[in-house]
């Protein structure tokens, strides 16, 4: 395959924008569609390396691997290791914790499949997952594994074959925006559409080289694509519904380049450019080492934005990308290591950061350890996650021992039955542990996926059938449903709250309110000092917005029913979302022990809000 420089010019434009972006800088609030462009660029690539060898009677599956290992691996290995080391020493227990999540996941090749079930790419709880960007190389590592196979197995229908997974791909893409963005957002099933197009451009290359000979013809389409490729860049922003069809601008102006521009062409000679050029070739290191700068600095709390800081960010960011391109991707691509080499170090490689990253994670970050660093000259302001725990399970037991007796018989008290899990337990404790005139509280375990009384998990001591014929059930008045909400269960509790409207039952459903773990932001309030002033603020930015998201999830969908239902917001109990400001503790103690639990003191608080709220 003869090389094109203008290509690597690309890969610059798509690098550069991604960079600024992601240190904040509004201009290219759109900086993000960099990595559409590096996906098209991939597609056509590979696409243009597999058919040439298959034509040359030279495939094969093992070489193409290994030359993938070689060209991928070692570079992000050694960021990989870099991470590991950055975030052990400045990381607080919680985001340690997420980090070994993250490295596992990614150790793997699964990258996109987790940051899609833990967070959204756009909120401000993941500035802080130092392995966010490596979800577009998991869905460019899974698109090597199986499209190979595609090329072999249906080589003559290639165009084909390709046009329908691709249009198929992004049509997907487009109608899973309004149903699950995250999903949209992160999985190769929405996101091969703009490889196959990069693949489709490549069987289509060499057939239409005459176009290719107009200069006219060229120029127009080359400079198009350019304009097509700048415009989103400037435009777009994080509310831009995306990818679907807005995703089509970038990746059709990246197709046009690739097809039209070349050394003869004003846009060719522009990507040439010696400078562009440089930039592109370091282009997947800088990918790597641009964000562990980035999320480090909003880790230790520093304003990237500060031209200065952003400045020297970049020029650390480039060094460590010209270390990694110099001294391991060049040397380690051009080596003639055989495949059981390279599969051994690639094996070894995955392995070491999978145990790593489980220990990260079955330490809860590290957090013992961690405690230990910490002066404890204000232990006042330190959780005692341990003693905490204790404390809440003994006090909980002696709570929850009249949760499932039966409801008094009292003519002037509404009967409300609680169900859910653990977090309903929280909410019975709360409304329980100082009297609310009235109302009279039982609960019943019930989780998400018990609610389905055809399909019912074994470890569902209450499921929804038991929970219908109970006597607490048939006697109260008003249901409260408090669960840990998951998109995955929405279906079975809008069907059980189908039925329960039309056994005329007031329905309430509360939402989650969950935060970084409170242990870990008590370490990060000491550690960095953090103003009085800013607490609020601290607090609010740690609200988990991909826990939240599935409850909104859920609560959009319960609100297109035509059924009349309360919703609790039981983030109001800790917040003025209005201001973007909460609280977690007071001079007495904190409210919650965990991301959501709360502690025996914020039982009293809970109590104490839900009152002044008039939830009752």
């Amino acid at each position: 395959m003869k090389y094109r420089p203008e290509i690597d010019g690309l890969r610059a434009l798509a690098i550069i924008p991604v960079i600024l972006f992601h240190a904040g800088i509004k201009f290219t609030s759109g900086g993000y569609v960099g990595v559409d462009i590096f996906f098209v660029i991939s597609g056509y690539l590979i696409t243009s390396i597999i058919i040439s060898e298959i034509e040359g009677n030279h495939f094969s599956l093992s070489n193409f691997y290994k030359r993938r290992a070689k060209r991928i691996l070692p570079a992000l290995f050694f960021f990989l290791f870099l991470s590991t080391i950055v975030a052990f020493f400045i990381s607080p227990p919680h985001l340690l914790k997420d980090f070994g999540q993250s490295l596992f996941a990614k150790s793997l090749f699964l990258a996109n499949i987790f940051f899609y079930i833990e967070t959204e790419y756009f909120n401000d709880f993941s500035e802080t997952a130092m392995l966010l960007h490596t979800w577009s190389l998991s869905v460019e590592e899974q698109y090597y594994l199986f499209f190979p196979l595609i090329l072999l197995f249906f080589y003559k229908l290639r165009f084909l074959i390709i046009f329908v997974i691709t249009i198929s791909s992004l049509i997907l893409s487009e109608k899973l925006i309004s149903l699950d963005a995250p999903f949209s957002f992160y999985m190769l099933p929405t996101r091969f559409w703009e490889l196959g197009v990069g693949s489709l451009i490549s069987i289509l290359f060499n057939k239409f080289s005459y176009i290719q000979k107009n200069k006219l013809i060229n120029e127009l389409f080359s400079g198009l694509g350019l304009i097509l490729i700048l415009i989103p860049i400037f435009i777009f922003d994080k509310f831009t519904q995306f990818p679907g069809f807005n995703a089509l601008v970038p990746v059709l102006g990246t197709a046009l380049i690739i097809f039209f521009s070349s050394s003869n062409n004003n846009v060719g000679k522009l990507l040439s450019n010696r400078y562009l050029v440089k930039i592109g070739l370091i282009s997947y290191s800088l990918y790597l080492s641009h964000y562990l700068v980035i999320s480090t600095l909003k880790i230790l709390l520093i304003d990237i934005q500060n031209i200065s800081i952003l400045i020297l960010a970049i020029i650390i960011s480039v060094f460590l990308a010209l270390i990694s391109y110099k001294f391991i991707e060049t040397p380690v691509r051009k080596s003639d290591l055989n495949s059981s080499k390279v599969f051994l170090f690639s094996i070894t490689g995955m392995l070491l950061f999978c145990l790593i990253g489980l220990y990260f994670h079955k330490s809860n970050g590290m957090q013992k350890y961690k405690f230990s660093k910490i002066s404890m000259e204000n232990t006042n302001l330190i959780l005692n996650y341990e003693n905490e725990k204790k404390n809440r399970i003994k006090f909980w037991n002696k709570q929850l021992m009249s949760s499932t007796l039966p409801f008094k018989k009292e003519k002037n008290s509404k009967k409300v039955l609680i169900l859910g899990d653990s977090k309903s337990e929280d909410f019975y404790v709360s409304a329980t542990i100082k009297n609310i005139e009235g109302y009279q509280f039982r609960r019943l375990g019930l989780n998400n996926n018990c609610n389905d009384q055809i399909i019912v998990p074994k470890r569902c001591k209450y499921n929804a059938k038991k929970v219908l014929n109970s006597e607490l059930f048939k006697q109260a008045q008003i249901i409260i449903l408090s669960n840990t909400w998951h998109y995955l269960t929405n279906k079975y509790v809008i069907n059980f709250i189908k039925n329960l409207t039309n056994l005329n039952k007031q329905i309430y459903v509360v939402s989650t309110s969950n935060f970084s773990d409170a242990s870990s932001l008590s370490y990060v309030l000491l550690k960095h000092k953090i103003d009085k002033k800013k607490e609020a603020n601290f607090f609010y930015k740690n609200i988990r917005q991909d826990w939240r998201r599935q409850y909104l999830s859920l609560k959009k969908d319960l609100t297109k029913l035509s059924i009349k239902i309360k919703f609790f917001e039981k983030l109001d109990i800790f917040c003025e979302l209005n201001k973007k400001e909460c609280l977690l503790y007071d001079k007495d103690g904190w409210y919650i022990w965990d991301s959501g639990h709360i502690t025996n003191y914020g039982a009293l608080f809970m109590n104490k809000r839900m009152q002044e709220l008039n939830w009752f």
